[in-house]
């Protein structure tokens, strides 16, 4: 069984701020630089897997619509969404 270096799995608002979209990702101890994705789009319900580069952040662009998808730092996500309510 393989070592997961990194994995996630997010809820995704579409351009109206919808939620209707979902992204896994998972990296692998053994190929670091490598990310395993798969996605429905918020915006066009497409959904598909893919291999990329693993970088912070992660941009995934739906092949279909072309929609960014965006995997930030929850802990900075989560600081922001403060501030904003505030």
């Amino acid at each position: 069984m393989r070592e997961v270096k990194y994995i996630t799995t997010r809820v995704l608002e579409n351009s109206k701020g919808e939620k209707k979209g979902k992204i896994r990702v998972v990296v692998y101890k053994d190929e670091p630089n490598t990310a395993y994705v798969r996605y429905l789009c918020p915006e066009c319900s497409h959904q598909e897997e893919a291999t990329l580069p693993w970088k912070k952040p992660l941009i995934v662009k739906c092949s279909n619509c072309g929609y960014k998808m965006k995997i930030v730092n929850l802990l900075r996500q989560f600081k922001k969404e403060r501030k904003k309510n505030k």
